[in-house]
């Protein structure tokens, strides 16, 4: 106990004072010692009488006494001090309104302990409010000084509508800040086309492209017909109009066919050579095919001869010659058609005409 009164004498505790009576004893209720004081929490007197006025005899006056200590907290504007019993914990504010758009926030622990004087400083951050103005309304954020702050790159209004932000996506924040950042509106385009379906978000206003060509393989591939663009005003299902083509290869001579047109295989040569065209088809010279695949063909040039007996007896024909023909075994053939190619007396000449005559074949030829 710090020293009191006895009467107007100052008395200290633990001391054994012989007093006549009556006496008035005086105790402070508090006694301070730089960043400790002490508090009276009760008064106890063993002995005869009552009270603080007391008679004749011996007492025994305990007076206790709890401790405090002065705690300082400094905060980011502000100093606030007080005594507080050991064990006490103290709690710091998580925010701190500076004004409208302007806060402190507590970062780190939020409570302290007391165990003895202290001088504390708590963690704060200092923030600002930031709000942007948006398509589809206003954000409000509070973000910490100097940090980095992202805008929304996209802003989704539903499956098929968009907002797409055109600038700078991040900025610094020093201040309070009040923005509207710049979007694009955007729809989804979808092309139902003959190999899948693409899909796009297209701006709103801009034009889209259909793909004139769609290469299936080296062979095959879709052609567009009509047009290939339109503008974009809002979100769209196309299915635009394609033909499919094969790939046409005629004599080492490429072209992309329709696919159901026709393609006719003729190639011109001189006596005494035909022609034969091989490939997909393999047919004769003149031939129409349809384009409904892939297609190759070479014309190959050949000897259109018919392998006879020697000829026989000329006969004697206005223009020409005329020759009638023996065959040389059972086998071969004896009947030879206009147009043909046969060998007279080693000579290649054409057959012009064959008439029957006397009972058998006479063939005019034509040596060319």
């Amino acid at each position: 106990m710090p020293s009191f009164y006895v009467g107007d004498v100052v008395a200290f505790s633990n001391s054994t004072y012989h007093l006549p009576a009556p006496v008035t004893l005086k105790l402070p209720t508090n006694s301070t010692r730089g960043s400790v004081r002490y508090l009276l929490d009760s008064l106890q007197v063993l002995g005869s009488g009552s009270g603080l006025d007391l008679g004749p005899g011996i007492y025994l006056v305990r007076a206790n006494y709890t401790l405090q200590f002065l705690v300082e907290v400094v905060y980011p504007q502000t100093t606030s001090s007080g005594w507080y019993f050991s064990g006490s914990l103290i709690t710091f504010p998580s925010l701190i309104q500076v004004n409208s758009t302007v806060r402190y926030s507590l970062i780190g622990r939020s409570t302290f302990t007391v165990t003895g004087p202290a001088n504390v400083t708590p963690d704060y951050v200092k923030q600002y409010l930031v709000t942007l103005s948006l398509p589809n309304g206003t954000l409000s954020s509070w973000i910490d000084q100097d940090a980095v702050a992202t805008i929304p790159a996209l802003i989704q209004v539903n499956s098929t509508v968009r907002y797409s932000l055109v600038g700078p996506s991040t900025f610094i924040v020093t201040v309070p800040a009040e923005l509207t950042p710049d979007y694009v509106k955007q729809y989804l385009v979808t092309l139902s086309l003959p190999n899948g379906t693409l899909s796009s978000w297209i701006d709103q206003d801009a034009v889209a492209t259909i793909p004139a060509l769609i290469q299936v393989n080296s062979t095959v591939r879709y052609s567009l017909i009509g047009r290939s663009t339109f503008t974009v005003t809002g979100p769209a299902n196309v299915t635009p109009d394609y033909v499919k083509q094969y790939l046409v290869v005629i004599d080492g001579n490429s072209s992309w066919m329709d696919q159901g047109s026709t393609v006719r295989l003729y190639r011109e040569v001189g006596f005494p050579f035909n022609v034969k065209w091989v490939g997909t088809y393999n047919v004769s010279n003149g031939r129409v095919v349809n384009v409904n695949g892939p297609i190759v063909e070479k014309a190959v040039r050949v000897l259109s001869l018919v392998s006879l007996a020697e000829v026989v007896v000329p006969v004697g024909g206005a223009g020409g010659l005329a020759y009638a023909l023996r065959r040389r075994t059972r086998s071969a053939r004896t009947f030879v058609g206009k147009g043909e190619l046969v060998l007279v007396n080693g000579v290649v000449a054409v057959v012009v005409e064959v008439r029957r005559e006397d009972g058998r074949n006479v063939y005019y030829v034509d040596f060319g």
